[in-house]
């Protein structure tokens, strides 16, 4: 194994380097799957919207719930 050294002197561990980038990629992952769900929500709000004349406030008071659910 080759060491390597930062530019104080000390040694880097290339493993923790690893670790990071799939800790990263793992919040990564995650959020899209957020994100993805909130989109979700927005567009059957929209469709509530622009189809259903007179949807219900409980309906769109629902739907922002699990929206903000989603986003916490």
């Amino acid at each position: 194994m080759s060491l390597i050294f930062n530019n104080g002197g000390k040694m880097v561990n290339p493993n923790n380097n690893n670790n990071f980038n799939e800790e990263a990629l793992k919040i990564n992952r995650a959020l899209k799957k957020k994100l993805d769900k909130a989109n979700a929500i927005i567009d059957k709000l929209l469709e509530l919207e622009i189809y259903v004349s007179g949807a219900g406030t409980t309906d769109y008071e629902n739907m922002l719930i699990e929206l903000k659910e989603t986003l916490s």
